[in-house]
This record gives C-alpha cells, structure tokens and sequence, in this order.
C-alpha cells in the first residue's frame, strides 16, 4: 500500500513499504535526478505474490568512483502520494510519470517500468478507472 514517503511503486497497485522495524529501503539513497544514472528493475509481480520482488540497479553508463547514483522516480511512480517532492537538481516537482510534459512522457516511455507504461495506455484510452 502508498504510504507515501518511502514507499516505491513496483506494479499498478503494488507498493514497496518499508515495516516501521526495517529502517530506511534502500532506494531512498539514490537521488533522483531526470537523467539518471542507475536503472532500477525487478521481475515481473506475479498475482497475489506476497515476497516483494528483487530489486536491482545497474549503472547506465560507466560511472566514475564516487559518482552518485541517481534514478528517475518517474519512470516507477504514476502519481506519487500527495504533492511528491521537489528535485535538488532541477528544483522541478517530481510528482510522477502521469505529471509529466507530453513531450517528456514520449521520451521517458521506452524506459518506464512495465506498470507505468500500462498504467499510461490506460489513461490515454480512457480505462484509468479500471486499474
């Protein structure tokens, strides 16, 4: 479930929310950035799965020691849970895929995660209530 902060969607209503005992998930020490340097991915959710899927992160580019790694939340979150955040390296609202310029959607797509390309087609052909 979207608690908001924290939380990392990995599939159309599926969310990765650290338990309260677990300290912070280890994606909230990339930073986002909209030209990232880490993509991160997982396999497929299978229905009704309850293990969170594995998530791993793999450099887009050589990255020089001590670069920091960076992803795009916008390529995991349709709409992000309340206002979202404001990026450090634009000062831009990141408030997911779905508030994005057309222009940027269009650009984005190919590297979207699978839920957020669907979830996109969905809102384009007007079955968003059907998530």
């Amino acid at each position: 479930r979207n608690t908001g902060d924290r939380c990392l969607q990995v599939g159309h209503q599926s969310f990765l929310t650290p338990a309260s005992q677990e300290g912070e998930p280890p994606w909230v020490f990339l930073q986002h950035s909209f030209r990232p340097s880490v993509r991160i991915t997982h396999p497929p959710l299978a229905p009704r799965d309850p293990d969170p899927p594995v998530l791993t992160a793999t450099a887009i580019e050589a990255l020089p020691a001590g670069a920091p790694l960076t992803f795009d939340y916008t390529l995991h979150e349709y709409v992000m849970h309340g206002d979202g955040f404001v990026c450090e390296e634009t000062g831009r609202q990141v408030r997911g895929f779905r508030f994005l310029e057309r222009a940027e959607q269009e650009a984005a797509l190919p590297r979207a995660m699978r839920h957020i390309r669907s979830q996109h087609g969905q809102f384009l052909f007007g079955q968003e209530s059907r998530c």
